[in-house]
């Protein structure tokens, strides 16, 4: 387990103004494509990505406390019900639909991990192939 969520900070920010809240993201992506406006994998997300994530779920109002908590891609990929709580999701349903849009997350990520592995593969395979052939002239 990541330490980091040990150390979720559980006091609310004043400090997240309106003006901030906008620059996270101008437009909303659709939610069932929430995780296609970067091109870096969940696990490489970034605090500010994070945020991006909550706005397309329309759970912005708990986007201060996971950036005060600093819970980055990797962080959000692992967080459970007790863990949500401590960052602010007081809400049942709300945990739910963040645990489920995680869980989503998690098998998308893992479906483009294979994706990438195969192209890798194949590229290898093309370049073994190529070798080869130049190699018996």
């Amino acid at each position: 387990m990541n330490s980091s969520y040990s150390k979720l900070d559980t006091h609310t920010s004043s400090s997240f103004s309106a003006a901030a809240h906008r620059s996270l993201s101008p437009e909303r992506p659709p939610a069932s494509t929430a995780h296609h406006w970067t091109n870096n994998p969940v696990e490489m997300w970034a605090k500010e990505q994070v945020g991006n994530w909550l706005l397309a779920l329309n759970m912005e109002m708990y986007i201060p406390r996971f950036l005060d908590s600093n819970v980055t891609g990797e962080i959000l990929l692992n967080l459970d019900s007790t863990q949500l709580k401590q960052l602010g999701v007081v809400s049942k349903n709300d945990r739910e639909k963040i645990k489920e849009k995680i869980k989503e997350l998690r098998k998308q990520n893992e479906k483009e991990k294979k994706e990438v592995e195969k192209e890798r593969k194949k590229k290898e395979k093309a370049a073994k192939s190529a070798g080869s052939k130049t190699g018996k002239r």
